[in-house]
């Protein structure tokens, strides 16, 4: 009660704060979302088994990649977002949308002439993974990519359970990061570098814009360099790109970080993609992705306790948390899920 009495003083003594209905252009984004595992080439993902029907849940976040969308051109695959919203309507929830480019761009459009860059990714810097990433300032990639969003737009815009969007093609994932080691970025640099990232960046956030009129649309940030000598380049490169989106959408352009975790509350500021969601808090959509599950381990990094990440996220900024699917149907995380969403919705 106490928490509803303070949000509600805070919308009456600063109306212009949107946390208050965490609402874009008549759509609500705002809660707790199930993230289940993602669709990749050779793994589909089948969604009915997932908690649709949990009170203390807003909705899902649904993930999948261009190349088995659209494998063949002008062939497109709908069929995870399809059944995700079938079962939103069936059971009075929402869905958002994640289609990584990158990495997972299409053979045909790499026949079509667009570059490439072979990179060496590795997941919290252990296991080594080697990706080719088509960059986000290729011309052909633009123009595929321009046509794939306006078909995925004209599909899923309109429809008040598709409460947001993520802009594919900034980084390897959905994720803007690129290079992690020097050797990688020596190639990024000779391709044209931060420069020519930001450029293609900002191409893709105006393609986004253009077709997402009434979704907003969200830049997970990441340093595109993550390499010591450049790292401060990096930074303030997403913080040019992110400035960009802000005043060329406002309310419609968003930023989130998938990397929540319970030491983010404490590292505050300190770490530029919190600085970034808590100072846009007041104007633009705002949201957190946990780094991982906190229900066993996970390659990108350790989660710690789920209530101080979480609580930690709601203190930056974030209007939406994206929790992994063995947290949302751990029993343990039931009551702290149902407390959290309800105070990001307003529900109380």
């Amino acid at each position: 009660m106490k928490t509803f009495v303070t949000i509600l003083l805070f919308c009456l003594i600063a109306p212009t704060f949107r946390f208050c209905s965490a609402a874009e252009n008549g759509k609500s984004y705002a809660g707790i979302y199930c993230l289940p595992s993602g669709e990749k080439p050779g793994k589909p993902v089948d969604l009915t088994s997932k908690p649709w029907k949990a009170n203390n849940l807003t909705g899902m976040a649904l993930r999948s990649v261009w190349s088995v969308i659209e494998k063949n051109k002008g062939e497109y695959n709908w069929s995870l977002f399809d059944q995700g919203l079938a079962l939103a309507r069936q059971n009075n929830k929402k869905i958002s949308l994640s289609v990584a480019a990158g990495a997972f761009t299409p053979d045909w459009v790499k026949a079509e002439g667009a570059a490439s860059l072979d990179l060496i990714l590795q997941p919290n810097f252990t296991t080594r993974q080697e990706m080719t990433w088509v960059p986000p300032w290729d011309s052909v990639l633009q123009k595929e990519w321009a046509t794939f969003i306006q078909v995925m737009a004209a599909r899923y815009d309109n429809d008040p359970h598709v409460s947001y969007s993520y802009i594919g093609g900034p980084g390897i994932y959905i994720e803007s990061y690129v290079v992690q080691n020097q050797q990688d970025y020596e190639k990024f640099a000779a391709l044209g570098g931060l420069k020519k990232w930001i450029e293609g960046t900002k191409a893709l956030i105006d393609i986004y814009g253009a077709a997402f009129k009434n979704t907003p649309f969200f830049l997970a940030m990441g340093n595109p360099v993550r390499v010591p000598s450049v790292h401060a380049e990096g930074e303030a490169a997403v913080e040019e790109v992110v400035q960009y989106g802000i005043s060329k959408y406002p309310g419609r352009f968003g930023v989130a970080s998938h990397g929540l975790n319970e030491k983010s509350a404490t590292r505050g500021a300190n770490f530029f993609s919190n600085r970034i969601i808590k100072e846009s808090f007041a104007t633009s959509p705002t949201g957190y992705q946990m780094v991982g599950p906190a229900s066993g381990n996970f390659i990108w990094g350790s989660v710690g306790d789920l209530a101080t990440a979480i609580n930690g996220g709601i203190s930056l900024g974030a209007r939406f948390i994206e929790v992994y699917e063995a947290d949302c149907t751990n029993p343990q995380y039931t009551s702290l899920l149902t407390t959290t969403n309800a105070q990001l919705t307003g529900k109380h």
